[in-house]
């Protein structure tokens, strides 16, 4: 199955939030938050998520026009630290988290935060 890989942009808000959402759903265990503490977040909070700079940035995966999976990056002194990933329950076993991983050492300024 052929997916595309990148960063996600300002157009993807709704799309990441719904995600975000359902990886809290789904898989509560795995991350630092809960579903009703970022259900009341606002837009504002999940754009400022997917805000790219030069210390962070979210990367989605695309099946066509789905958001099927993320993963954040961001910079502490240097340090590339990864965050709330996910990839939805019907897309994984496909090495999607796998690629998504590898996917910053394609690009000059991804492969900076991780190295």
């Amino acid at each position: 199955m052929p997916v595309k890989i990148r960063k996600l942009l300002a157009s993807d808000l709704l799309s990441f939030k719904q995600l975000r959402l359902e990886a809290l759903q789904t898989n509560p265990e795995s991350f630092g938050s809960h579903y009703a503490r970022e259900l009341a977040f606002s837009e504002q909070d999940f754009a400022m998520r997917i805000e790219a700079n030069d210390q962070k940035f979210v990367l989605g995966t695309f099946d066509d026009e789905q958001l099927v999976a993320i993963a954040g990056f961001y910079m502490v002194e240097d340090i590339g630290n990864i965050w709330g990933v996910f990839t939805t329950p019907e897309y994984r076993g496909q090495r999607i988290s796998k690629q998504i991983h590898l996917a910053p050492k394609l690009d000059p300024f991804m492969h900076r935060v991780l190295v």
